[in-house]
């Protein structure tokens, strides 16, 4: 079997290599041959490691949903969401990358103004065709929202929704050199604890990424079920996003939290904006399209905010005090996303490590200090 293993600072090349051929080496990984029970004799000899089986991992769920209200359109987003507080107050889009993980992007369907501005790269080999009409409407809506980012539509998701491991670290890889903010609107199915052993660290490269780099997920739809967030959203290191009706009440078919996986209780989703869209007379609906929301809000704050770590950037920001909540609720997560009046400072403290995992990360079975984390990104955040 192949895998993928993190190359960090002090990664025990010997202990790699005397348990596994090396076949490859990309900027971000080295792509070894070996066996499970070789696999494991390099992760409990080497402290840290994050492992991830190349292997295919099979379908994703797609984050549509139904609605249960009347649909927004981009001017009642941009109002709902107090944008232009941001603009007024000086914050701009300009010379921010966006990477759209997904399924592609038909571009024809695009303004000529948003069109100009995507980039199209496919790892699948079937094309940077959207077959799924999924990550066509998320492209449009951040492009509406923002009308001078760049955004690189990254297709992953073949037209049949399957997915290969390769192809999802290919592209993490390509955004995390090229971009500051990732959008996944989807989820992996299948078993979100084996998913948060296998890619959790490479989560936290994410996390201490410097410049930051942002990963917004959506965060699910499974009509209310609790514990049901996805995978990425559900990892601590991403923002899972939760979608609204157009009166603010908390959408029927968006996922509840929180995540709980090994004994760890993890507050998600972490916020929750509209997710009805109208999009010149067409309908969507799903926290896919809740997602990009959040992705252009956050375009606006990059750069303007002193703030490295995931949520810290919607400090003071993403409370609306007629939706929101004063704490954490399994719902509207931490509130409603809206640009607040006054300071845009960060007035609001949140940490997400103080919930999840204080001291230690998890990463496929192997413990690692978050200390040692943060050294071991600084080479990569070197080369950003």
């Amino acid at each position: 079997m192949r895998y993928r293993i993190l190359k960090t600072q002090g990664i025990c090349r010997k202990v790699i290599e005397k348990y596994a051929r090396v076949v490859d080496e990309t900027r971000l990984y080295i792509i070894v041959e070996s066996t499970p029970e070789n696999i494991e004799q390099i992760m409990n000899r080497c402290s840290g490691v994050t492992v991830i089986p190349e292997e295919d991992y099979g379908d994703v769920k797609l984050h549509f949903g139904y609605s249960l209200g009347d649909a927004v359109t981009i001017d009642e987003i941009r109002n709902g969401i107090a944008l232009n507080r941001l603009v007024d107050a000086g914050y701009t889009d300009k010379d921010i990358i966006i990477s759209v993980i997904g399924t592609g992007c038909n571009v024809e369907q695009l303004p000529d103004n948003i069109r100009n501005r995507v980039t199209l790269i496919d790892f699948t080999g079937e094309g940077t065709q959207d077959y799924l009409n999924h990550d066509t409407y998320v492209v449009r809506i951040i492009g509406e929202l923002c009308p001078n980012v760049r955004i690189r539509c990254i297709k992953v998701v073949s037209s049949d929704k399957s997915i290969t491991n390769r192809d999802m670290l290919d592209a993490v890889e390509d955004a995390y050199f090229e971009s500051h903010i990732i959008n996944c609107s989807w989820g992996f199915e299948g078993d979100t604890c084996q998913l948060y052993r296998w890619y959790h660290g490479l989560m936290n490269f994410v996390y201490y990424a410097d410049p930051p780099l942002y990963f917004v997920a959506s965060a699910g739809n499974e009509d209310g079920t609790g514990n049901a967030v996805a995978y990425p959203a559900a990892d601590p290191y991403a923002i899972a996003v939760g979608a609204l009706n157009k009166d603010g009440s908390v959408a029927g078919f968006s996922s509840r939290g929180p995540f709980i996986c090994d004994g760890m209780i993890i507050p998600k989703p972490d916020v929750s904006t509209y997710g009805v869209v109208d999009i010149d007379g067409q309908v969507v609906s799903g926290t896919s399209f809740s997602a990009p929301i959040v992705t252009a809000f956050i375009a606006y704050l990059y750069g303007r905010e002193a703030i490295t770590k995931k949520l810290d950037i919607l400090n003071g920001h993403r409370i609306n005090p007629r939706y929101g909540v004063e704490k954490w609720s399994n719902d509207y997560g931490y509130g409603m996303l809206q640009a607040m009046s006054g300071s845009y400072s960060r007035a609001v403290s949140f940490d997400v490590m103080q919930y999840a995992m204080p001291v230690l990360a998890m990463s496929f079975g192997a413990v690692i200090p978050i200390a040692a984390l943060k050294s071991v990104v600084e080479i990569f955040n070197r080369m950003r």
